[in-house]
């Protein structure tokens, strides 16, 4: 039998007949609206791309962005068009491996974490409110029976090979101080702290990672008995602290949202004037102000030539670089250089310096005075930044004479004759 293809764009209808498959292709003609009532064919499909149909099904298909090949024993096989976009479940249980909402997602690497109200996912009895996706199955998070969770999850965020879970959830995995957040390994679930009935008293809403940083929101207060630790928390590996604030804290109502930009934590919920600053209702952030990372040299050295360019590196995006926020320091016989150019963004800027004439050695500095601030408006903290990398300038061919200690004063050492 000669198989033919066709590539369909629009609507066509299908007639299939059990025993031998007949299938009748029919695109719309030119102007032809497509049926109001049309299937997506990817509803009817098994993983291998052939129609799944039980004989009740009878009416038109969408097929767009798909392309179908008859097979002589198989018929119909329908592939995705290249490049073509389109919705697709995860997995082929029917109706979907999940029967309950999802409040939260992360990825780790191929893997998809997925956390809800849901249970059974998939019809594993341990995948309660929390499951993995690999691309190809689904599986449970550890535990037996029910599972390692009682109750649903409303957050998740991955550190490395860490998942944080964070919900309405106790004694995760049986852990006693496993409550309302907790962390699997890969292969084992933990407390993060705490004692008892673990570090936190109430249910979290949001996670956000940022460096070796959890950060935690929810309605919780006084988290691992920090008076100022109510309704987020910071758990750096090892113990919880508060952000800031004094008494009961910065906030005044439940965190329902975290994100991270940078060194800045973005906080949204249900409180208002947060940490005594009327704007800041709803939404506030936690900024850490920003510093110099390094100032390295980005040509060769020793340099001879009439300019140098330096990478300044900041360990988070700033803005408002200028030339005048840079100074130079220089040794030897180094006269007339400045800077002379600055580009880039974020957390990273190129600076061209001008060597001006003499040999010696030539360095960039941050002083105390320069304005450069993050994104929240937070001024460079590490300054006066003297501690980059340096230039030695050589504009003869041969060593520059370094400038000897104490201000140009010569030492010389004499040796007796036996050890000359």
């Amino acid at each position: 039998m000669r198989i033919r293809t066709w590539t369909i764009t629009l609507v066509f209808t299908l007639s299939v007949l059990f025993g031998g498959v007949r299938v009748t292709a029919q695109p719309p003609q030119p102007g032809e609206a497509p049926a109001p009532d049309a299937t997506p064919v990817e509803t009817l499909l098994n993983p291998d791309g052939t129609l799944r149909l039980d004989g009740s099904f009878s009416g038109a298909l969408d097929a767009s962005g798909w392309q179908v090949s008859l097979d002589p024993e198989r018929g119909p096989i329908f592939q995705p068009q290249a490049g073509a976009p389109r919705w697709t479940n995860l997995g082929s249980v029917p109706n979907g491996a999940l029967t309950n909402p999802v409040r939260a997602l992360a990825v780790s690497g191929s893997d998809l974490y997925v956390g809800g109200d849901f249970q059974n996912a998939a019809g594993i009895p341990e995948a309660d409110y929390v499951a993995r996706w690999n691309g190809s199955a689904w599986s449970a998070l550890g535990g037996s029976g029910d599972g390692a969770l009682t109750n649903p999850v409303r957050a998740l965020a991955v550190s490395g090979s860490d998942l944080y879970v964070g919900g309405a959830f106790q004694n995760a995995a049986g852990i006693a101080e496993a409550d309302y957040v907790a962390r699997w390994n890969g292969s084992s679930w933990s407390a993060l702290g705490g004692s008892g009935d673990g570090a936190l008293t109430n249910p979290v809403r949001a996670l956000a990672v940022s460096g070796n940083d959890l950060y935690v929101g929810g309605y919780f207060q006084d988290a691992a008995g920090i008076a100022e630790a109510d309704y987020v928390a910071r758990w750096n590996g090892s113990v919880w602290s508060a952000l800031g604030g004094s008494g009961d804290g910065a906030l005044n109502g439940s965190v329902w949202a975290l994100a991270v930009s940078g060194n800045d934590l973005y906080v949204g919920g249900y409180f208002q004037n947060a940490a005594g600053i009327p704007e800041a209702d709803y939404v506030a952030a936690y900024a850490t102000p920003p510093s110099v990372s390094a100032i390295t040299r980005l040509d060769p050295n020793p340099a001879s030539a009439a300019s140098v360019q330096f990478q300044v590196a900041f360990d988070e995006p700033v803005v408002g670089v200028a030339a005048s926020d840079f100074t130079l320091t220089t040794t030897g016989g180094i006269s007339g250089a400045g800077v002379t150019g600055v580009s880039g963004s974020g957390a990273t800027y190129t600076v061209t310096v001008a060597t001006g004439t003499g040999d010696g050695t030539l360095r960039l500095d941050v002083p105390a005075g320069a304005t450069i601030a993050d994104l929240a408006g937070l001024n460079v903290s590490n300054l006066p930044f003297t501690s980059g990398e340096a230039y030695t300038v050589n504009r003869g061919g041969g060593s520059p004479t370094p400038t000897p200690p104490g201000g140009g004063a010569q030492v010389r050492v004499y040796l007796p004759l036996a050890q000359r």
